[in-house]
């Protein structure tokens, strides 16, 4: 520990976090997880100050031992989340880590924090190191995939509703509203400002063709936003967001809008394509993702902890 140094990232670290973090997925998964691009958007973020809000832990080489950030800010009390991510055998360097970033949570809010992480089911380490600081688990999400080595069933689409590639020359405005719409009954859903949802979605590698909107009339009825690849897999597509607004459920859209995407990323040569998905969705997501033939690939589990 006392040759580690503790300190605010910089662009010029971001090569360095990918390692560390692409580290820690191949002893999970096998797999690299990310580049140092998509870092280099983490550090750009709206809502963080890479100053403030991040540290790394640095190594006498030059590498990078572990990870941690600090983001969010709503409801009330003020819910804050915690991103760790340990190199192996690093493990060490957490509780250091989660307490800077407590410090920062409670300088961040005016009154009680309701401090949140996630870790995959499979990260015994940052398990520890949460349990240690008295989190405990109250939800899980998953990863789940789908082959495409069959092409997809055709997708049916009710009361003659049928999709559309998004057109950029429209804005993005009535996407915007439809997702955060879509989402109001989710489980602890806030409105995400403006300004990060297009940071997110629309960061590169963005193809608009790839964004499929469902019209009713002069309203969003549904849309599915999905991204060429997975951030580190070159084979796998990704569906960003998947949501039917209220008044249009239970008529099939999601499946047809799911069973579309899939077509489409056959087309484009992808072997695979992906989600996340809340582990207790209450519109049924999950049964509908294995209904359409995808399957859990990665759990990762929410810890919590109020902070007073």
């Amino acid at each position: 520990m006392a040759e580690i140094v503790l300190r605010a990232p910089t662009a010029a670290d971001a090569d360095a976090i990918a390692d560390a973090i692409n580290a820690l997925s191949r002893s999970l998964y096998g797999t690299d997880d990310i580049t140092g691009d998509e870092i280099r958007a983490w550090l750009e973020t709206p809502d963080i100050d890479p100053a403030a809000d991040m540290r790394v832990a640095v190594l006498p080489d030059g590498r990078v031992a572990a990870y941690a950030d600090i983001g969010g800010g709503y409801g009330d009390p003020v819910r804050l989340w915690l991103d760790l991510r340990l190199r192996p055998g690093y493990a060490a360097v957490g509780p250091a880590l989660v307490a800077m970033m407590e410090r920062r949570a409670r300088d961040r809010a005016d009154g009680p924090v309701l401090l949140r992480a996630i870790a995959a089911d499979r990260d015994a380490a940052a398990a520890a190191v949460f349990e240690d600081d008295g989190m405990s688990v109250v939800r899980s999400s998953f990863r789940m995939v789908i082959d495409l080595e069959a092409p997809p069933g055709p997708p049916v689409w009710p009361d003659g509703l049928t999709v559309r590639s998004f057109d950029p020359a429209e804005g993005d405005e009535r996407v915007y509203a439809a997702h955060q719409d879509g989402f109001d009954d989710h489980w602890e859903f806030h409105p995400t400002p403006v300004a990060e949802w297009r940071h997110w979605l629309l960061r590169p590698p963005h193809d608009p063709s790839l964004w499929f909107l469902v019209d009713d009339g002069d309203e969003l009825a549904a849309v599915c936003l999905c991204r060429p690849q997975e951030v580190g897999d070159a084979d796998m597509g990704w569906v960003s967001v998947l949501t039917v607004r209220p008044r249009w459920r239970r008529r099939g859209l999601a499946r047809a809008l799911l069973l579309h995407a899939f077509g489409a990323f056959r087309e484009r040569g992808r072997l695979r394509v992906g989600l996340g998905v809340d582990g207790e969705n209450t519109t049924g997501a999950v049964a509908l993702y294995e209904g359409v033939g995808m399957r859990v690939e990665r759990r990762s589990d929410t810890y919590e902890k109020l902070l007073g």
